[in-house]
């Protein structure tokens, strides 16, 4: 069902004056969602995000699936087409109206935080990259954002996990790399860059992380296997170039 559209019923004590906006201007609107389309099919729990009052019959997008925790759908969150909501956001919003702590969430737009770790190596710059176990592809550190984190405290905390490394993102550079990785699942990555620390040593988390290597822009354009690894890197390149 994610990423399908589904017509969903508002609940009728969701009138225009209750649909009070929660977070960055959205609010939740409860309702009832037929899993087929038909109007007559039995329902499931609807959680709609929107920006706007909404109240009747609507057809929305399926942008999260809620499921228990022996993997039961217990449960969808929809959106009109031009909202992009992510996981954290969606357990934040959903709080008032449905306990979530032992509930799984697949969601159609994901969003992760990491950082361009760098640094000054016999008179060159050289960049840490990492391969990991699961995809085998090499990159730079990064991982889903948690609830009530910001993205700098997301990336920070999964440089650490994965590395070892307690960084400090450089004021000036905030860069997004968007794709679909899973075909209609969007995935949206924020890189930070962060210099070495003085007495960091790197532990890899051996659970995720294959190995290691540093290397020089020139080697890490020829190790990456995707395009918008080499276009982050070669911001990240061009902005130290220039920052004193």
């Amino acid at each position: 069902m994610l990423g399908s559209y589904v017509r969903i019923t508002v609940d009728p004590v969701y009138d225009t004056d209750a649909q009070e906006q929660q977070k960055d201007g959205l609010r939740v609107i409860c309702g009832k969602a037929n899993e087929n389309g038909g109007r007559n099919s039995a329902g499931i729990r609807a959680y709609i995000i929107s920006p706007t009052a909404l109240k009747g019959i609507v057809k929305l997008r399926v942008v999260a699936v809620i499921s228990d925790n022996q993997g039961k759908r217990t449960g969808y969150v929809a959106a009109p087409d031009k909202v992009r909501v992510f996981e954290p956001d969606i357990r934040t919003l959903l709080k008032p109206y449905t306990d979530l702590e032992s509930c799984s969430i697949v969601c159609l737009y994901e969003k992760s935080c990491g950082a361009i770790v760098f640094r000054r190596h016999s008179g060159n710059v050289e960049f840490l990259l990492i391969k990991n176990k699961k995809g085998g592809n090499w990159g730079f550190p990064k991982g889903h954002v948690e609830a009530g984190e910001s993205e700098h405290d997301t990336a920070k905390r999964e440089v650490l996990e994965e590395t070892g490394l307690k960084i400090e993102p450089m004021d000036g550079f905030r860069e997004l790399s968007e794709y679909y990785p899973h075909g209609k699942i969007f995935k949206q990555v924020v890189f930070f860059v962060a210099e070495m620390p003085d007495d960091g040593a790197i532990s890899l988390q051996q659970s995720e992380i294959d190995r290691y290597i540093w290397a020089d822009y020139g080697l890490a354009m020829k190790t990456f296997r995707f395009n918008n690894d080499r276009s982050v890197l070669t911001k990240a390149k061009n902005w130290l170039k220039n920052t004193k």
